[in-house]
């Protein structure tokens, strides 16, 4: 892949996407019912339909403020997660990659971000996830969209072909005693890092049930949507 990425159509059909948003709003709701703030202070738990419940003090997922991603409290292992794992075509693609059926993954959780008027997440926060001590394609990440990301939604941005700077990367590490060696690597801390990358960002149009894998050397963060999006 030579941009870093790829997008696989329709990785889920209307049903697949229907049953995935009805068991991450299971998830979040369950969650928000048995969460402190709810317990404690007696605010109503986030409800999926309405939307004025979805604030932290309502037991929206807290660690989701800053970047849209639900990691706590079994997310990575929720019935949401492993409906989206188990899609034929999702296995399909990573065993394409891979060259094999038998596929070891991790479970890091899923992205939510709220609309206008609510908080936004940050945006800006690029990052490789994988360390400068090893240059070469060790690992990809995929992300299935269950909204069609117009350029005004919340969603994936990357670099292309930032992947094939990641020798170069770490030789420049190397050369400015650079301390980090762990698999996560905030570019936006290093304003030469950041220099490279200026105008180079794109936001791939992901229609609903559409798969995206991207190499993990890829630069790329979530992005909040626009204020007047809804």
């Amino acid at each position: 892949v030579t941009e870093g990425y790829a997008v696989i159509a329709n990785v889920a059909d209307v049903r697949d996407c229907a049953l995935a948003d009805d068991l991450a709003w299971a998830y979040l709701e369950a969650r928000a019912a048995n969460s402190q703030d709810v317990r404690t202070m007696g605010t109503p738990p986030v409800t999926r339909r309405a939307p004025d419940t979805w604030h932290a003090l309502n037991g929206w997922p807290r660690e989701s403020a800053q970047w849209g991603q639900v990691t706590h409290a079994g997310a990575g292992q929720s019935a949401f997660q492993w409906h989206c794992r188990a899609l034929p075509k999702v296995h399909a693609a990573f065993a394409r990659v891979w060259g094999t059926e038998a596929l070891h993954v991790s479970f890091d959780g899923f992205n939510v971000m709220r609309p206008a008027p609510h908080p936004r997440t940050s945006q800006g926060w690029y990052h490789v996830d994988q360390s400068v001590l090893s240059e070469c394609f060790e690992g990809v990440q995929g992300l299935i969209c269950f909204r069609t990301m117009r350029p005004q939604d919340a969603g994936l941005v990357l670099v292309p072909q930032s992947h094939l700077d990641h020798g170069a990367r770490a030789k420049r590490f190397q050369e400015q005693n650079d301390p980090c060696i762990e698999a996560y690597i905030p570019i936006d801390e290093r304003p030469e890092e950041m220099r490279r990358i200026a105008g180079r960002v794109v936001k791939p149009l992901l229609h609903r049930g559409d798969l995206i894998l991207w190499d993990s050397r890829t630069v790329h963060c979530n992005t909040p949507a626009d204020d007047a999006a809804e």
